[in-house]
């Protein structure tokens, strides 16, 4: 029981809240925990009266690791929906590669920029990568300048990246 607890806990996302008192929850918070509650006997069947299907949630880690299909809501209107994967395709880049501010990368920069949009700023060099790029390119020329490996990292874009993308602005609170 306390195996399938733990799970539900982390599933919804309130493992941190465990010893927690309910009655300082938000409404949200309760919904997860009269989730797990229903499910910890693992039913055959579980009938829900007035089901909620839309799980609204603005933390976006959230609905990432929770929800199957995402749609992004801004001012009361529905601006894409979708896989997160489908989601993610919207974007201009499928990677990103982060370089710091440094003389060997500031002299590869010019023939970087042809592989995608740079963006540098106080902490580096940020080089946004169109889907399909061929990274071994961008790893050439990276090396044909001798900067370090250790000194790129390689992210993807995530649900933050896509509101900043279709809303023009960062998530409100």
């Amino acid at each position: 029981m306390r195996d399938r607890i733990n799970e539900g806990l982390d599933a919804v996302g309130l493992t941190d809240r465990r010893h927690d008192r309910v009655k300082n929850f938000s409404g949200g918070m309760k919904r997860r925990l009269n989730l797990i509650a229903a499910l910890l006997h693992r039913p055959k069947l579980l009938l829900c009266d007035e089901p909620t299907v839309v799980y609204p949630s603005h933390y976006m880690e959230e609905a990432t690791r929770l929800c199957s299909r995402i749609a992004v809501i801004d001012h009361g209107k529905i601006l894409a929906d979708g896989t997160l994967n489908e989601l993610l395709s919207l974007l201009p880049s499928s990677e990103q590669i982060n370089l710091p501010k440094s003389p060997t990368v500031s002299a590869a920069l010019p023939h970087l920029r042809e592989f995608g949009v740079c963006v540098s700023n106080d902490n580096g060099h940020q080089i946004a990568l169109p889907p399909g790029t061929a990274l071994s390119a961008v790893f050439k020329v990276l090396e044909d300048h001798a900067v370090p490996p250790g000194a790129c990292s390689l992210s993807r874009p995530d649900l933050e990246d896509l509101f900043l993308h279709l809303t023009g602005t960062a998530f409100r609170e």
